[in-house]
């Protein structure tokens, strides 16, 4: 897969993920003002975790390669992408532990910190200047 390809799938997985997490949030809400069974934020929680797990897997593989061959600064980038994804990747899956009662009062920090990781990636390694086609 050449960099735009990659580019385009991982904006597409993070589009999807903040779908996911508004939906998780909400429902959560729901639940803890007591509007409801559980069973819908039972669902988007699944679909999070499901979704999350999957991207990070994808993130990585696809960006790791790309990334360190990108330009000089390509290994800095690809030790940091590394670094800060495995704790940022371990907060969010410690936090996504649990049953729905136990994660639903963590859901809207959860929500905050996964927005604003995928936005600093959105400006760092997918930024359009970071990730793109090398000349041939």
């Amino acid at each position: 897969m050449d960099a735009r390809e990659a580019r385009i799938q991982l904006l597409e997985e993070h589009r999807r993920l903040r779908l996911l997490v508004a939906a998780a949030d909400e429902a959560a809400a729901i639940l803890l003002a007591g509007r409801g069974d559980g069973s819908v934020f039972r669902v988007a929680l699944a679909e999070l975790r499901v979704a999350l797990a999957s991207h990070n897997d994808s993130e990585e593989a696809l960006l790791e390669p790309l990334l360190a061959g990108a330009d000089a600064w390509g290994p800095v980038r690809v030790r940091r992408m590394l670094e800060e994804h495995v704790a940022e990747h371990l907060a969010m899956r410690t936090t996504l532990q649990g049953d729905d009662v136990e994660v639903a009062p963590r859901m809207a920090e959860l929500a905050e910190d996964l927005l604003a990781h995928i936005e600093a990636e959105e400006r760092t390694f997918l930024h359009a200047s970071v990730l793109r086609e090398r000349a041939k």
